[in-house]
C-alpha cells in the first residue's frame, strides 16, 4: 500500500463522524427538498443511494482505522495521536514525545507497519482509490499529501526583459 494512502486514511480518522453527519443533512435535505425537484425520481433516489453509499464507506473506514491501530503496542497510539488524530492536547506530549529526527524515523517505521497490516488484512491500492477516493473530502486529504510530498518549489529563473 502506498503511504499516501495510508496517511490519507489516518488524517481522515478524526473526521469521519463529521463527514457522516453532513452526509445525513445532505440526506435529509434532499428528501425534504424532493418535493420541489423536477428531476427524475431515478435520480433523485440514486443520489440518495450514493450518499449512502458514501457514507457507509466512511463508517468502515474509522473502523478498519480502529481496527488497524489496535494492532500496535500502547507507546505507538501516542505517535498517531500526535500526528494524525489529534484526541489529547500538544501539551500532553510534552515530555512524551520529542520531535527530532528519531520521531521522523518512528513515524516512518509506524507508517510502514501500518500499510503492512492494510495488506494483510486483504486491502490493497485498487480496493482503496475505488472505495475512497469517490468520496470529496477524503480526495482532498489525498491530494494534500501528494501536493506536500512534493517539497519545495525551485524558482524559476526571472525572463530576461
Amino acid at each position: 500500500m502506498k503511504e499516501i494512502y495510508a496517511k490519507t486514511m489516518l488524517y481522515a480518522y478524526p473526521y469521519v463522524d463529521t463527514m457522516v453527519k453532513r452526509i445525513d443533512d445532505k440526506i435529509l435535505k434532499k428528501a425534504l427538498g424532493s418535493m420541489f425537484d423536477t428531476s427524475p425520481c431515478e435520480e433523485q433516489c440514486a443520489a440518495v443511494i450514493m450518499l449512502t453509499g458514501q457514507k457507509a464507506d466512511l463508517k468502515y473506514l474509522k473502523h478498519l482505522v480502529e481496527r488497524m491501530v489496535m494492532k500496535f503496542p500502547s507507546k505507538d497510539f501516542d505517535y498517531f495521536d500526535y500526528k494524525y488524530f489529534k484526541i489529547r492536547p500538544k501539551e500532553y506530549y510534552k515530555d512524551k514525545i520529542k520531535v527530532d529526527r528519531t520521531y521522523f524515523r518512528k513515524q516512518e517505521k509506524l507508517i510502514a507497519k501500518f500499510c503492512s497490516i492494510f495488506t494483510a488484512i486483504g486491502g490493497d491500492d485498487k480496493w482503496f482509490e475505488e472505495k475512497f477516493l469517490s468520496i470529496r473530502y477524503i480526495n482532498n486529504i489525498y491530494q494534500k499529501i501528494i501536493e506536500s510530498n512534493k517539497g519545495p518549489r525551485k524558482k524559476q529563473p526571472l525572463s530576461k526583459i
